[in-house]
């Protein structure tokens, strides 16, 4: 299953003053770690109500007919430079502070949906 921001990317810069965390999923539809990682991601939004305080997008590089709209999604939310340095991995998810762009942690696959949960509230106290 994957994931998406479902607002246009016009309006991603009101949602952006409300986040206090960018959470960047990096997908592509081959990879299997992704596949477990789009369920514990999606249990993780739904348990963790972050209302507003999280920013989840999911961005796919891979797929021809996906790049220019992560391209644009990453512009309009000020994260194109942090992407461009992340290379063709997939299957993660990036923790982006929101006011400096800069990568806090990495979840993964290997990650529980508790442990994602835990890690998500922690950065945001």
């Amino acid at each position: 299953m994957l994931l998406a921001l479902c607002v246009p990317i016009s309006a991603s810069a009101s949602y952006m003053r409300e986040a206090k965390l960018i959470a960047v999923y990096f997908y592509a539809d081959w990879c299997g770690y992704c596949k477990i990682m789009s369920r514990r991601l999606s249990e993780t939004k739904k348990l963790g109500r972050f209302d507003g305080d999280v920013l989840f997008v999911t961005m796919d590089f891979t797929n021809p007919a996906r790049i220019d709209r992560s391209t644009r999604l990453a512009e309009s939310i000020g994260i194109d430079g942090y992407v461009r340095h992340q290379g063709s991995a997939v299957g993660y998810v990036a923790l982006l502070d929101a006011a400096s762009k800069s990568e806090i942690i990495r979840l993964d696959s290997g990650d529980s949906t508790q442990a994602m949960l835990q890690t998500i509230r922690e950065e945001l106290e």
